[in-house]
């Protein structure tokens, strides 16, 4: 089997529903939907047991155990080559994994593909989240230092290469994803296309926590441990651009560019780069 998609969930089913839907609808029909139900209370459970489809491989969690559990719990039943941790209240477009497949079936040495996302707003309007003009390989490890991401239903891995990293780190909830993305990308590069393979769902159930600054910051930290004197000078570099970044503005956004240049030219940063010196700021 070539592809493993995992969702974790806990008391979304009415958007958990449409999520699966998305999956199952894929024009690749030989792949398996591991969905792990982090012991939610709202009939989820037993709405998972009504669909009749073969591919659906459901895991029950008992009590309560958080994300990065729950995606590891997914991660050890995983039979695919390829796999994808998709949220469960995002979308996959119907052609997105022979479009993330592609990239790395052409390239040996990459470890994830990256595509492109919409955000869907709650009155059906989507904007585009622009990532790259062209298909790219390039190192995002220092991308991810300066403050880029990339949301999980946009990636496709090699099973090889996360069980070789370990998985997702249980000590984070949330930013397990953002410290599991930093980790990956130390093992090889990344393909990045402009193709959009998901829509990232706004609704009223997203919330943040008061302390994500300071759980960002750790993972920052972490990933600065173990690094050669070379390596760690060019880290903080891009942390340094990254938090000027955070602060908003043009002269944050000039500062940036003095801290690290590169972003002028980088093919995933640049036409953002430009656009922010028009209007005065920089999201990714």
């Amino acid at each position: 089997m070539k592809y493993s998609v995992v969702i974790t969930t806990r008391n979304r089913r009415e958007l958990l529903s449409e999520t699966i839907a998305s999956v199952l609808g894929s024009v690749e029909k030989e792949l398996e939907l591991i969905v792990v139900d982090d012991a939610s209370t709202d009939g989820t459970r037993e709405y998972l047991t009504t669909i009749r489809d073969s591919r659906l491989v459901i895991e029950n969690l008992d009590p309560h155990r958080e994300r990065s559990f729950a995606r590891n719990a997914g991660l050890r039943l995983a039979r695919g080559e390829y796999i994808m941790f998709l949220d469960d209240d995002d979308l996959l477009r119907p052609d997105a994994l022979p479009v993330l497949a592609h990239l790395l079936d052409q390239h040996d040495d990459v470890v994830m593909a990256v595509g492109g996302m919409r955000f869907l707003e709650r009155n059906g309007d989507s904007t585009l989240r622009h990532m790259v003009d062209r298909e790219v390989i390039l190192e995002l490890w220092e991308l991810l230092m300066l403050g880029w991401w990339s949301n999980s239903g946009q990636n496709l891995y090699r099973v090889s290469v996360l069980e070789k990293v370990g998985g997702f780190s249980e000590e984070y909830t949330p930013c397990e994803d953002r410290e599991f993305l930093l980790r990956v990308n130390r093992q090889g590069r990344a393909a990045l296309t402009p193709k959009v393979v998901m829509h990232y769902r706004i609704h009223g159930g997203q919330s943040k926590p008061a302390n994500l600054k300071e759980l960002r910051d750790r993972v920052y930290a972490e990933q600065l441990e173990g690094l050669d004197s070379g390596q760690k000078r060019e880290a903080i570099r891009l942390r340094q651009a990254g938090t000027q970044l955070e602060e908003g503005g043009r002269m944050a956004l000039l500062r940036a560019i003095v801290s690290w240049p590169r972003m002028m030219v980088h093919p995933a940063l640049r036409r953002q780069v430009w656009w922010a010196m028009r209007n005065g700021q920089m999201n990714f």
